[in-house]
């Protein structure tokens, strides 16, 4: 009982969403963070399948692996939010090599990924205006020799600075 409550303290305290669950993938123990991250109003549900059916095909093919752990990342809908979760399984075999329990250790790295996606965006888009203004500085240049050169030869002074004030503006 004293090993459970510290167990249970400990897992209270960190920010990865911890599942326990038994072979028949009833859950045993969510902790806080856990709960938080599904938005579960009662932990306490019975299996598995009623607060993270999305991970169901993990635990089968951990299992037909006979692997003592798995690391995926997969995608959850809750409400109205698509949730992006990195998943780690770990698998306790009883002595006969039959699946005795999970442990299931989730993080939700949604923002981090919506965070490289804006910095992928933007150094794309930082690319696309460097190759915009690029040819911009040789036409500047390009009419200001333009204008300094052939401006004594001109008879409609007016037009010709309007024209050349208007590529060396835009």
């Amino acid at each position: 009982d004293r090993k459970n409550k510290f167990v249970e303290m400990v897992l209270s305290g960190v920010s990865t969403g911890i599942i326990a669950l038994s072979r028949t993938h009833k859950v045993d123990l969510i902790n806080e963070a856990g709960a938080k991250i599904l938005q579960l109003k009662d932990s306490t549900a019975a299996s598995l399948e009623k607060i993270l059916p999305e991970i169901s095909p993990l635990l089968d093919q951990v299992s037909l692996l006979k692997s003592k752990d798995l690391s995926q990342q997969i995608k959850i809908k809750r409400d109205s939010h698509l949730l992006t979760l990195l998943v780690k399984i770990g698998v306790e075999y009883d002595e006969k090599a039959h699946v005795s329990s999970y442990i299931i250790a989730f993080d939700d790295v949604t923002k981090i990924f919506q965070a490289q996606r804006h910095e992928a965006w933007s150094d794309i888009a930082r690319r696309i205006a460097h190759e915009v203004k690029n040819p911009l500085t040789p036409i500047y240049l390009a009419a200001e020799r333009i204008k300094q050169k052939y401006s004594k030869y001109i008879k409609d002074q007016k037009n010709f600075n309007m024209y050349i004030n208007t590529i060396m503006k835009h």
